[in-house]
């Protein structure tokens, strides 16, 4: 019995050192950071100054692979099926985790238990809701009628199906009693081209300030409780009596597949602080009127729980679900 107890006590402090002695390693070979967005949009921006500071402080190249589509539901899926040796991560973004995967019958992962997050780096300002000059609206209670005057006729486009901008223009649909009618897209950067072309009437962004100033874009209202510095004559939608939900900021963040061993995942947080706490990054932001945000695995973790709690009746009641 003595010689059985040796054995599995020498094994268990094998496994111990071979599993510190893996994190001490890592990384060894690059890392590849996925997000569910294409190239020239915000959450692509957010993710290569993650990708740039991470290969530097780690040693190792980190490569951005682009995966939009689906609200971002493609890009966590090829994260949360890979590997858990932390050489695929995931930039995620507030919709990846909270709305996406509520939109369907048969949820296509669980943000609270198929993933593990290091913590966020990122969080951009409210959205602007904006419309194409051509729309006769002039401010938002105008686009309101406008809207009732005309069911299904006014037209919004988003970056996909589950994303956020999707809920945030159903939420308002609901409460302002009108619809209209859906047009998805594969990023922002196209949906925000679809009404600065005109073959739609409206979109919400955090990066189209220029194309306001610019007069390409008409803004309406901005979402969340504070008001534009760019555009302080604008409304909030809290202001309008829509709530603070509706377009507010989106946290952007890393993750990891559930089971990634937790050295690994310690490292990636303080790498992920890192990002937010390094001072170019403020700068680097500002490109996408967003600015550096630092919060934890855990914290995380408590904000996803919460949205979906608040999101899911939403999206129940408005039947998104069948999606």
């Amino acid at each position: 019995m003595n010689r059985l107890l040796q054995i599995i006590t020498a094994a268990l402090v094998l496994s111990v050192h071979a599993s510190t002695a893996l994190a001490q390693a890592y990384p060894d070979r690059p890392v590849r950071l996925v997000v569910g967005a294409p190239a020239g949009g915000a959450a692509d921006t957010v993710a290569r100054l993650v990708a740039d500071k991470f290969s530097r402080s780690l040693g190792q190249p980190v490569v951005v692979e682009n995966r939009p589509g689906a609200g971002g539901i493609l890009a966590v899926k090829s994260v949360t099926s890979s590997k858990a040796d932390g050489y695929t991560l995931l930039l995620f973004f507030a919709d990846n985790l909270t709305i996406a995967p509520l939109l369907s019958k048969t949820a296509p992962y669980d943000s609270l238990k198929d993933l593990e997050y290091a913590g966020a780096v990122a969080r951009s300002n409210s959205f602007l809701l904006v419309v194409h000059p051509k729309v006769p609206a002039q401010n938002f209670d105008e686009f309101v009628k406008l809207a009732k005057s005309a069911p299904k006729k006014v037209t919004f486009a988003t970056y996909g199906l589950g994303s956020f901008p999707q809920l945030s223009y159903e939420m308002m649909s609901a409460q302002a009693q009108i619809e209209m009618l859906h047009v998805p897209y594969k990023g922002g950067v196209e949906s925000q081209q679809a009404v600065v072309g005109g073959s739609v009437d409206s979109v919400a962004g955090i990066n189209i300030v220029e194309l306001v100033k610019g007069g390409k874009l008409r803004a309406l209202a901005v979402g969340g409780t504070k008001r534009s510095p760019n555009f302080p004559a604008i409304p909030t939608l809290a202001e309008l009596g829509y709530g603070d939900q509706i377009f507010g900021p989106v946290v952007y963040g890393v993750a990891a597949p559930a089971g990634t061993p937790k050295d690994i995942m310690e490292k990636l947080s303080i790498e992920a602080r890192k990002v937010a706490e390094a001072p170019d990054s403020v700068d680097r932001l500002a490109a996408i009127v967003s600015e550096p945000y630092a919060a934890s695995g855990e914290q995380i973790t408590v904000m996803v729980k919460k949205a979906i709690e608040s999101y899911l009746p939403h999206i129940k009641r408005l039947g998104l679900a069948s999606q």
